[in-house]
């Protein structure tokens, strides 16, 4: 009897946390907020948890003064992970309700603790050196949440979803790249490969400088044909994926927004580094809700 209302304390404190979670995930990044109010209730709360703490470690590199500083606190993350759910309580909402949505749908931790590893990246000004490290760490953050959703939804794990949700980690990842232009241009930041930089005949000064307009301009659209070229791979496979489509649609559905935005700075031109007018809530709950009825994006 005493581990039952324990379980249901433990039940009940999480499911407290889950609007903390909520609100959070509304305030850090309110895309992945409106596509989460999208997904049936027996995902929903994970892809709370998931995105919250996505956000939640993305915040940490522009609010440390020192890299150690966020080390530290991703290393509490990484700790917290490897105790899993039987370790002490943390205290921390966030930090619980995730370890509990994991544990409720069996999931892993480990590629929490690999999307923990490559976010460090983030607490340095070392330039992105080449295309396949990028690829990396977009499989390594962007990636892992629609393959845990995936997971949670209980959709095969095979060659075609481990594609899928590759390429939808490349599209979520070069299009938030490219909208964060300029402020990590401003912060002297480089996500885009610096291979590329190289082949256009830029150096790092020269790209930060911004003096030649042209051929930064080439390094812009040679980045858009590649996130649009996994866009193009992504729907290709989505097409032929026959098992439960309109879940995982709705667990793509945010592709639909950065495919939207992805046509707004092709129409940029050279303005793609000043700061970009945002699109109003209203027009992202109406791309969501065009998306979700008709299982495209």
């Amino acid at each position: 009897m005493m581990a039952q209302a324990t379980g249901s304390a433990d039940e009940s404190a999480n499911e407290n946390a889950k609007p903390f979670c909520l609100n959070q995930l509304r305030e850090l990044n309110y895309d992945r907020y409106l596509a989460c109010l999208y997904l049936p209730e027996n995902i929903r709360g994970l892809a709370i948890a998931l995105n919250a703490f996505d956000a939640e470690i993305q915040k940490i590199s522009n609010a440390i003064s020192e890299p150690m500083t966020g080390e530290i606190r991703i290393q509490w993350w990484r700790d917290t992970l490897a105790a899993g759910i039987s370790g002490t309580p943390t205290h921390n909402p966030l930090a619980d309700y995730l370890l509990w949505e994991m544990d409720a749908h069996k999931l892993p931790l480990l590629p929490l603790d690999a999307y923990l590893q490559a976010r460090i990246f983030d607490l340095y000004h070392d330039p992105m050196p080449d295309l396949g490290t990028l690829e990396g760490y977009c499989g390594e953050t962007a990636s892992v949440v629609f393959q845990l959703l995936t997971m949670a939804a209980s959709l095969e794990q095979n060659t075609q979803m481990a594609d899928i949700c590759g390429h939808a980690g490349m599209v979520a990842g070069l299009t938030v790249i490219l909208n964060s232009l300029p402020r990590h241009t401003a912060q002297n930041r480089l996500y885009l490969p610096k291979e590329l930089l190289e082949a256009k005949g830029l150096d790092l000064k020269q790209w930060f400088s911004g003096n030649n307009e042209s051929t930064h301009l080439d390094v812009v659209k040679h980045t858009l044909d590649l996130a649009e070229n996994h866009l193009g791979k992504l729907r290709s496979l989505v097409s032929e994926y026959s098992d439960e489509k309109a879940e995982l649609s709705l667990i793509l559905l945010p592709i639909a927004l950065y495919s939207s935005y992805l046509k707004n700075l092709r129409k940029l031109d050279i303005k793609i580094f000043d700061p970009v007018a945002p699109m109003s809530p209203l027009k992202k709950h109406w791309i969501y809700w065009r998306s979700a009825r008709s299982r495209t994006f």
